[in-house]
């Protein structure tokens, strides 16, 4: 009979391996082709007719040179314009669709007569589409009328006529028109999950509360065409009266998509009568669920659900108790510090999560208290509560720290390392140094983290050394350390690491170099804006940036900071 089941097992977890192995295939196949087919749309142009067609195939026009173009055009912004509208003319489809892309970003509301035109009678789909995306970046109410045409005849518009609807869709979101959101309410009722989000996206975007009213009347129908989700995400945005109501019984409904949106829609209209609910949910602590209400409750913000988290503090589910920390933390209702702290002092159990809300809110009458308990190890919580005195920059505590840090039992010890770093914390660097050679997995990536940010350049070696000698195991928290401490060291790290053939070490030199910020090496950053690797020199960029405080955008203007010849 053993024999039997065993072999009954084997078979059903060949039988499952087959499956999985026959969905990677599906997968890949499935890659395979959306590659093909983009390449197929690189390289062979588009349709054309008659002589238009004979000049395309004649004179071949280069994707990646019309993205060039559609750049310069870009940088150029109204001067481009002249040339944009003769960009229209041209035989290639890729460039009337690049030029119509341009035409939006340039704000110039006097472009759309003839992209509107262009809409109208270009043959070529994408063109249309495009020309739909640049009315929609100008935000063209005048030509939401033909839009809609589109839009509530899509099933009659005659092919040479039609654009895809979901560009379409988005156009009346950018635009804005009340006149959209009746045809797009009908939209909502499609059978397309992908059509009603984008058709959600867009009235909310619209902005026009009359949608809510109409949903709110049709609830049988939302109910029949399985909408709760989306009705909740446009009742959260366009809140109208009965939405309350409405959405206090999403919560209870039994499926899980509309439960979450019922949610978070409470959590957007501040709904005070929602907090017993959401609380009385949290304590059933279900993990899809308690982010969500996390959140809810501390959008809804109310002084009444001070006391019920309060006493979820106490719970032995420590997913419970941390989330109702959490939630305190982040509330400004009532007086939340007091209540909290009443407990801790009465309630040793409640170390962690207490001290978390307390550190976080900077409660410093509790100092006393967390140092006297965070010196016996046997308390709850050495790790929260060793966090809190980071939370509240107390350096008063930071030989606590370092003895705790040190601790055999690491009771505490994790805590400790990051509110050192918190503190920055010169002093317990020889320690950290001392811990670090440990190699504990548990307390290493912390001790880099907290030398990171305590930013002492004597640190720069023994990390370089670290990382040599542990691989990739911590090479980008190294490197982020690293970027953080910055100096002459740390230099000759990147130098030696983003020119490397190995792409782990390239990718760890680039992340330190974002990270610096001295200005003695700014020449050094502009040399790296020629650098052959688009990574290295956007990771330049970003060293920049941080070294200077300026927000340039190209080369070039980096390069006047370089020569003195800033404007």
């Amino acid at each position: 009979m053993n024999r039997i089941s065993h072999t009954n097992r084997i078979s059903r977890v060949n039988r499952m391996r087959v499956k999985i192995m026959t969905h990677k295939i599906k997968c890949l196949k499935m890659k395979i082709t959306t590659f093909l087919i983009i390449l197929f749309l690189i390289i062979c142009p588009g349709p054309r007719t008659g002589a238009q067609g004979a000049k395309a195939t004649s004179a071949p026009l280069l994707s990646d040179a019309v993205t060039k173009q559609y750049y310069r055009w870009l940088e150029e912004k109204e001067e481009a314009v002249p040339e944009l509208k003769n960009a229209l003319k041209h035989e290639n489809w890729r460039m009337r669709t690049h030029a119509l892309l341009a035409m939006g970003k340039t704000r110039d509301k006097s472009l759309i007569p003839i992209i509107l035109e262009t809409l109208k009678n270009d043959v070529h789909i994408s063109v249309r589409n495009c020309a739909v995306i640049a009315l929609a970046e100008l935000e063209a109410g005048s030509a939401v009328p033909y839009l809609l045409t589109l839009l509530e005849s899509d099933h009659v518009v005659p092919k040479e006529k039609k654009v895809a609807q979901k560009p379409l869709i988005e156009a009346f979101g950018k635009i804005k028109d009340p006149r959209a959101v009746s045809p797009l309410y009908e939209l909502l009722f499609s059978k397309r999950g992908t059509l009603r989000r984008t058709v959600t996206e867009s009235l909310i975007a619209i902005g026009d509360p009359s949608v809510s009213h109409l949903l709110l009347k049709n609830v049988s129908k939302i109910k029949e065409h399985r909408l709760e989700r989306n009705v909740a995400e446009i009742l959260g945005e366009l809140p109208v009266s009965g939405a309350e109501q409405y959405l206090l019984d999403l919560p209870e409904s039994p499926d899980r998509i509309s439960r979450i949106a019922g949610i978070t829609a409470l959590g957007k209209i501040r709904s005070q009568k929602a907090s017993p609910l959401l609380i009385k949910f949290l304590e059933t602590g279900e993990k899809e669920m308690v982010e969500h209400i996390s959140e809810a409750l501390v959008q809804i913000d109310s002084p009444d659900a001070v006391e019920p988290l309060c006493a979820l503090l106490t719970k032995k589910n420590p997913l419970i108790a941390m989330t109702s920390a959490h939630i305190l933390s982040k509330m400004s209702a009532g007086p939340i510090p007091e209540a909290v702290y009443a407990l801790f002092e009465n309630n040793p159990l409640i170390n962690g999560p207490a001290a978390y809300t307390l550190g976080r809110k900077k409660y410093e009458k509790a100092l006393p208290l967390i140092r006297k308990r965070l010196k016996d190890p046997g308390q709850s919580g050495q790790d929260e509560m060793a966090r809190a005195l980071g939370w509240m920059g107390d350096r008063e505590s930071v030989p606590l720290l370092i003895s705790i840090a040190e601790r055999k039992s690491r009771h505490g010890s994790a805590g400790a390392i990051w509110s050192l770093g918190q503190i920055k914390a010169r002093e317990a660097v020889p320690v950290l140094l001392k811990l670090l050679d440990q190699r504990d997995p548990q307390l290493t990536p912390r001790i880099i983290s907290a030398l990171g940010n305590i930013r002492d350049r004597e640190t720069a070696g023994p990390l370089i050394r670290l990382y040599y000698e542990t691989g990739r195991g911590y090479s980008l928290l190294i490197a982020d350390a690293l970027g953080n401490i910055g100096g002459p060291e740390v230099i000759e790290f990147v130098k030696d690491n983003i020119d490397s053939n190995d792409k782990a070490r390239k990718r760890a030199g680039g992340h330190a170099l974002s990270q610096m910020r001295d200005k003695v090496f700014v020449p050094y950053f502009i040399t790296l804006l020629d650098h052959k690797d688009r990574l290295i020199r956007e990771y330049a960029m970003r060293a920049l940036r941080k070294s200077t405080g300026l927000k340039y955008h190209t080369a070039d203007e980096w390069k006047k900071v370089g020569t003195g010849n800033r404007e």
